[in-house]
Formats: C-alpha cells, structure tokens, sequence
C-alpha cells in the first residue's frame, strides 16, 4: 500500500461521525438563489461519509406541469459522467484487460484518429482522460448532433473521423476535449468486450443502488425527466443523443448521486464491499500527463476528477452540462462532507451562486480549520525576471477559436518588486506569489496551481490554461 493511499485510507475515521451542517440553513440560502436566478428546481444531496444528510429538490420539474423537485427527480448530468467512465477504465486496469499508460491503439485499433507525432509519443488512455492527448474539442456539427436513435460508439466515431487530428504533441497540454472520453469510451467497450452502458450499469450503477440512473431517454426516465430550459430559464431544450455518452450521456437522480460521492469519498468502498481498490480512486485525484504535472505540480484535472479552492479548502470534483441541465458534484476530504446539485436550466451564474453556498455550508460548519497557505519560497529577482514576458495561449479548445480571439487572452507576465504579477489584456493584475522556483499559487490558494516549465526551448506557463512566452 502507498503512502498516498495510507493517508487517504486514514481519514475515513477522522471527524466522519462529527461532521455536522446546518441543513436547514442552507436550504434557505439555496431557495434564496433559486428565486433569484429565476430557476425552475434545484436537485440536491448533502453526505458524509457515513449517511445521507440531506437529499431531495426545490422548485418545480416544470414550469408548465409544477410536480416539486423530490430526490427521485432525474435530471442530466452532463460531464459528470466522465467519472463513471475513468473509473471503469481503471476497473479493467485492475483486472489486467488493459493499462492506462499504454498506447490507446493497443485497445482500440488505429485509424481513430491522426498524429504526427504516433512513433515518438503515441497517445494513452490516461492522455484521453486527463485531456492531454493533444486533440481539440468536437466540432460544432459534432456538439450538434443528435439522431432520433442513438448511436453507438462505433457508429459515432465515423462521423466527421477527419476532424480527429492531434493539434500538439500529447502530453504537453491539458485542453478540455469530450473527443477524448469517446476515444476511452470506446476503449473500454474493446477491452470489456460489451457496450459501455451495459458495463457502467452492472458494474456501478447496479451495486451503487443507482436505481433509477441510466443514459438513454426510455422506460421511467421518459417521465421522470425533469424539463430542461434555455438561458432565459423559459425556453424548453430537446433531449440531446449527444453523439459520445462516455462524455455526459448519465441521466441521475439527486438519491442516485449521494451513493457515487460516497463511493469517491470512501476511496472504493460501498456497503462494506471494496468496488474499486483505494488505489484506483487515488490515482483519479491528481495529474500526471501534463507538461506540469510530469514536473511537479499536482493540482489540476486528473481522471475525471478536478480540483478547486473554497477560501482555503481542497474540494475534488466534476461538473456537468447537459445543455439545459447543470450540475456539480464535490466533497471535502479533510471534513468527509460533500455534495451533489443540479438545476435545470442552463444558467452557469446561477449554478455557481448556489455551489458557492454549499460550499461556504461545508467549510463554515466542516470540523476542521482550512489548511494554511504553504510558505512562500524566495527567488532572486534575476529569478523572477527571467520568467518576465508576453505570452499567449499554447493551446485552445474549440476547433473553430481565431488568431484574434487567442490573441485577446495573450497575458504580459511582469516582474513588479520582489515577485510577479500576470496582466490580463483589460489590465486587470493578480500576483503570482512563488512556491517553488518554478511553482506558484494565487493569493486565494493555499498551494500551487500553476508552474513555469522549459520544453524544446520553449518556456511554457501552465495553469487552467496553457500559455507559451513569445517575447521577453
């Protein structure tokens, strides 16, 4: 057993049975968004380790039947999804059928997709999941499409297969891409040799009581659904037979849910049965495939599973889109308390509004005190001038971003005293306070989210995006 697992294993036991929140505060507080963002339901479900604190909905289904939310309520959960698939792919890791490290044509086959740079640096499942394998996203008739009848993952990835081409060498990068997971996706249906809803569904959602989840719009969920609305929180969305299911095709209750971030929390185990080794859901917490990661830094997306700061706390993660449908899941180690939300209408600001008064409920109430801020280190200002310059984005999502639009993002990195500060095109400046010599963090976080590597001559500045300097 590592280290790494020991600890994670260690802190089942600690505070489990005394963590404590204020449930009914914050359901007012969550109503109180609710109302102000004009959404329709809110699906929720608060647990510990332990038990189930509190599951169920505000608002209505929809706007014209007004069933209220209930924890049986289904709604779309987008990328969430994308956890279910990572930890099934390190389930057949475990039993031997394949190896995420490994080049992802061993499983697949080729003619997937097209690289330039196949014989020096092939592409591996943990490339595909940590959205560093070099690809973009999908393309707009890709994100579009939608048959009657859903496609298969074969039949999915014969549509637009030229548009699969490696935009940088995998491994440098990490750049969002749902491409990815249909790639993995297909790889565990290799692997497995069966479909990847039928694997999902016995091997998770089945022994995880997931009742009432599954990914396709038939049986309960034709009804179940709660009613998915635009921006304007009015105007009705189609289901989506998104065209990889891998990458956010999951359908779930808020009841469902509470069982998978439990799962997440107590490293693999449910019901008193190991589901997944500890091990696998470990490796799922922290990035290794990046040009960062490979040199240090250990924030960032994983396997399907991201980290971010609340006002000092470690939350580990995923969100969801499932275009009129929102949701988020997370949960707080140090604590043991964490939570699932969805709402129904595509509405980014009020999801966030909502996230940030459950999680300011779990470190407010949490019984733990935040971790403090890792000391600063101290550079020479020769130190600091040398990573000075204008940079501009390395690497960028969407197919069809333009010259002017990377441009736009382009950030000067300027020494100002004794440390550095980025500046952003409308000037706004954040410090950028040193943790190692080539690590940093932001005022507001307690450990380094960003590093400073040299590759092939090239300096590169890689946080949650990934910049190149083109001048000194």
């Amino acid at each position: 057993m590592t280290l790494m697992v020991a600890a994670l294993l260690a802190d089942i036991h600690h505070a489990a049975a005394a963590a404590q929140i204020d449930v009914p505060a914050l359901l007012r507080a969550v109503e109180a968004r609710r109302i102000e963002y004009g959404v329709a339901g809110v699906g929720l479900t608060l647990v510990s380790r332990e038990r189930v604190l509190w599951t169920g909905g505000l608002g209505v289904t929809d706007w014209n039947r007004p069933v209220p939310v209930s924890a049986d309520t289904l709604f779309r959960v987008g990328s969430i999804t994308k956890a279910f698939t990572a930890l099934a792919l390190l389930l057949l890791e475990d039993r031997g059928r394949l190896r995420l490290d490994d080049p992802v044509e061993r499983t697949i086959g080729p003619g997937h997709y097209a690289s330039r740079w196949e014989t020096e640096a092939p592409v591996t499942l943990a490339q595909l999941l940590e959205h560093t394998a070099g690809l973009h996203d999908l393309t707009r008739t890709q994100f579009s499409h939608s048959d009657a009848k859903p496609l298969t993952l074969e039949e999915a990835l014969r549509v637009e297969p030229d548009t699969r081409i490696l935009a940088w060498k995998p491994g440098l990068h990490a750049v969002y891409s749902n491409i990815g997971y249909g790639l993995a996706g297909r790889a565990l249906e290799r692997a497995a040799s069966e479909r990847y809803e039928d694997f999902i569904g016995r091997e998770f959602l089945a022994p995880l009581g997931m009742v009432d989840s599954g990914f396709f719009l038939d049986g309960r969920a034709a009804t179940a659904l709660a009613t998915g609305y635009d921006t304007d929180a009015r105007s009705v969305l189609p289901y989506w037979n998104m065209l990889y299911r891998p990458f956010g095709g999951l359908n779930a209750t808020p009841r469902d849910m509470a069982a998978f971030v439990q799962l997440l929390m107590n490293h693999g185990r449910h019901d008193n049965r190991q589901l997944i080794p500890a091990e696998a859901v470990a490796r799922m917490l922290t990035p290794r495939t990046s040009l960062a990661a490979r040199n240090g830094l250990t924030f960032g997306y994983g396997l399907g599973i991201y980290q971010s700061f609340r006002r000092g706390v470690r939350f580990y993660g995923h969100g969801g889109d499932g275009d009129g449908y929102l949701a988020h899941f997370a949960y707080d180690p140090s604590s043991g308390l964490g939570y699932f939300v969805v709402i129904n209408v595509f509405r980014g600001d009020a999801l966030r509004a909502i996230r940030r008064e459950i999680e300011s409920a779990i470190v407010e109430q949490g019984v733990r005190t935040p971790s403090p801020a890792v000391t600063p280190a101290s550079l020479p200002l020769e130190a600091l001038e040398l990573l000075a310059g204008r940079y501009e984005l390395a690497a960028w999502r969407f197919p069809w971003t333009t010259e002017a639009e990377r441009t736009a993002q382009a950030i000067e990195i300027r020494r100002d005293g004794n440390r550095l500060v980025t500046v952003s095109a409308d000037g706004s400046r954040t410090a950028l306070i040193p943790v190692t010599g080539h690590r940093f963090r932001r005022e507001n976080e307690p450990d380094a989210t960003s590093a400073f590597v040299y590759d092939e001559g090239m300096l590169y500045f890689q946080e949650d995006e990934s910049y190149v300097r083109v001048s000194h």
